[in-house]
């Protein structure tokens, strides 16, 4: 049976450090705890607190939580104590004074240790019906060249996901769950709150469930799922940001932080690197997009910025073009099923990009070649079908940039690529195509502003592709 529309939600707003691996998997997101960098807590040092010592808390309400039927964590998450929900509640409205909005209704608080949120949320994770999720995104990654076909990615985050998780809020029950084995609440719980309860926020006057999030209709990745996905993250990065600085002294930002590091994406032996990449973007990348309309227009520019959200990991990377409207080309690409066979499955078709096709780029190219190559992005479509019976793998990537010299940029370095790929020139040539050949077989086009890539398994399957996936 498939999840329902609020349990997708639960999964999708799950909160604390870098669940985006989840969105890897499923099509969902998180939002997450994710900290300063080691230069902006070098930074924080320099500046004294602008209101310590805290004065002695006068919360505005005390939540008496009982928990919703909905929530079945093994064993029961534990109540607050007097003195921990009055921390909690003077947090709220220093979040509140710095974020410009209102508390429109209290916001019940738990405490959970990593092991009950292993035992609620890995063991949901398991059947046929999520591994039949992670294996054809395994397969498209694979086609980018970010992993092997076989790795098991529900595997890969059941495994991990438990021990970096700091907090998160749940917006079917509107709950905020701090994640900690301590008994008091220090100042990492503490930061994880400010970050989280600006979620709350968020939800209580954004209604997220508005923002599209709900991408099941569209089966892998989305490029659009990632940048709202930076707007929300950025804001509280931001928020969180402000927070340090205006009420944690010298001495327990550097505790935090070194606290923080525990907990980062556990980028093991095993782990493909994309998958590190692509959970720190809503909160780096979408740190500095928030940063951009806050030095515009203040919080009330990134208020607005929740009726009209960002479209593409370009407006993300790129403010600029946002701000003044830019939207993506709508690209698409033909069917392949008549021309592959019944024995092919289309297992991914989204739009990839600017970030992420920079980061295939990447995986042969320096980061400054690979990231101006992309600049002129102005959308694209990519399709990828497989053959249980052979193994074997299609790729067909349609790419419009802004210009016919972008195009040609991207071109030239796609053709680096392949060079290094290789580990040779291209092995066919003409006017209108490159290919190169080896254990799979790449050819590249382009038609003015466009730019066509086609990987499979043999130059003939490729060659049927290229008749068809052309515009």
């Amino acid at each position: 049976m498939g999840l329902t529309r609020q349990q997708r939600l639960v999964v999708i707003l799950l909160a604390a450090g870098n669940l985006f691996v989840l969105l890897l998997i499923c099509s969902f997101t998180a939002y997450s705890l994710r900290g300063l960098s080691a230069a902006q807590v070098a930074g924080l040092a320099t500046l004294p607190p602008t209101n310590t010592p805290r004065p002695t808390p006068i919360p505005t309400w005390t939540p008496t939580p009982t928990p919703t039927p909905y929530v079945t964590l093994t064993p029961t998450p534990y109540a607050l104590s007097g003195e921990e929900a009055a921390t909690l509640d003077q947090i709220e409205q220093e979040v509140a004074r710095l974020r410009g909005l209102q508390i429109l209704h209290p916001v019940p608080r738990w405490k959970v240790t990593p092991l009950q949120l292993r035992q609620h949320y890995a063991d949901t994770f398991i059947g046929e019906e999520w591994e039949a999720k992670a294996r054809p995104l395994a397969i498209a990654l694979a086609a980018f060249d970010f992993m092997l076909p076989d790795t098991d990615l529900l595997e890969l985050w059941r495994e991990s996901f438990y021990k970096w998780i700091a907090g998160f809020y749940k917006p079917d029950t509107e709950e905020i769950f701090l994640v900690s084995d301590a008994y008091t609440l220090g100042v990492m719980e503490q930061v994880v709150f400010a970050h989280e309860f600006d979620h709350a926020l968020e939800d209580q006057h954004f209604d997220l469930e508005t923002l599209g999030l709900d991408i099941t209709s569209e089966p892998g990745y989305s490029d659009r799922f990632l940048a709202v996905d930076a707007l929300i993250e950025g804001d509280a990065e931001l928020l969180q940001e402000q927070y340090v600085k205006a009420y944690i002294s010298e001495e327990e930002a550097r505790l935090w932080f070194n606290q923080y590091l525990k907990i980062r994406f556990p980028l093991t032996g095993s782990t493909p690197p994309v998958l590190g990449e692509l959970s720190e973007f809503p909160y780096d990348e979408g740190r500095d997009f928030v940063q951009a309309l806050y030095e515009h227009g203040g919080w009330e520019l990134v208020n607005r910025a929740y009726a009209t959200p960002p479209a593409s990991t370009e407006h993300i990377l790129h403010p600029h073009r946002y701000l003044s409207g830019d939207q993506p080309v709508a690209v698409s690409v033909a069917p392949l099923s008549d021309t592959l066979g019944s024995e092919w499955r289309l297992v991914y078709e989204s739009t990839v990009g600017e970030f992420v096709l920079g980061l295939y780029l990447r995986n042969h190219l320096g980061a400054d070649e690979a990231d101006q190559a992309v600049a002129g992005w102005g959308g694209d479509r990519c399709a990828v079908y497989y053959n249980d019976t052979t193994g074997q793998t299609v790729m067909l990537l349609r790419a419009i940039w802004d210009t016919t010299a972008d195009a040609r940029q991207f071109l030239d370095a796609y053709e680096s690529y392949a060079d290094a790929r290789f580990g040779h020139s291209a092995s066919h040539v003409t006017e209108e195509v490159s290919c190169w050949q080896g254990t799979d077989v790449v050819c590249v086009t382009r038609q003015e502003d466009s730019v066509t890539v086609v990987l499979g398994p043999n130059q003939a399957t490729v060659d049927g592709v290229l008749a068809v996936g052309l515009p």
